[in-house]
């Protein structure tokens, strides 16, 4: 008697094959995905503690200094950092809707990454100033020359005061 052997097959089909490849493929962009993601949220995150550390220094010199309006970050703090001046009408505008009095615009480079300060004044009371200083940082590393356009940057408000009397 001739027995019939029952021919299994052990092996796996082209089709399985190229699907286990498509499962692979959308793994390894999601992982390369997530990965540059993360990288990226890590900078802006570097850049904004940056700027609320640039803006802190900013406040406390100027606290320093029992609030002066004759300050000027870049006498007093460009061996640190580079500090250039700049116009623009924005700064003007924000002193002006929170009451207080301009002392000026600043471009302050770090790290290779710009910054960008206003400092503003106002008088509380008879020998009591407030502080305030706001940092910017650019969200997409474009550069502006005047504090005009302030819809790109990511701000932090810092604000002390001083006695002046």
């Amino acid at each position: 008697m001739l027995k019939r052997l029952n021919k299994c097959s052990g092996g796996v089909t082209l089709i399985e094959i190229m699907a286990s490849i498509a499962v692979l493929c959308v793994a390894v962009v999601g992982t390369g995905g997530y990965r540059y993601y993360s990288a990226l949220d890590a900078k802006k995150a570097s850049m904004q503690i940056t700027a609320a550390r640039a803006g802190l220094l900013l406040c406390e010199n100027w606290r320093g200094l029992s609030g002066s309006e004759s300050y000027d970050p870049t006498k007093h703090l460009s061996s640190d950092m580079k500090i250039t001046s700049l116009s623009g009408s924005a700064a003007v505008a924000y002193a002006s809707a929170k009451s207080f009095r301009l002392l000026g615009g600043y471009k302050i480079e770090i790290n290779d990454a710009d910054y960008y300060a206003v400092l503003m004044w106002n008088d509380v009371s008879p020998g009591l100033r407030a502080l305030t200083v706001v940092v910017g940082c650019m969200a997409g590393g474009k550069e502006i020359t005047t504090i005009a356009d302030t819809s790109q940057l990511q701000l932090f408000e810092l604000t002390t005061y001083a006695c002046t009397g």
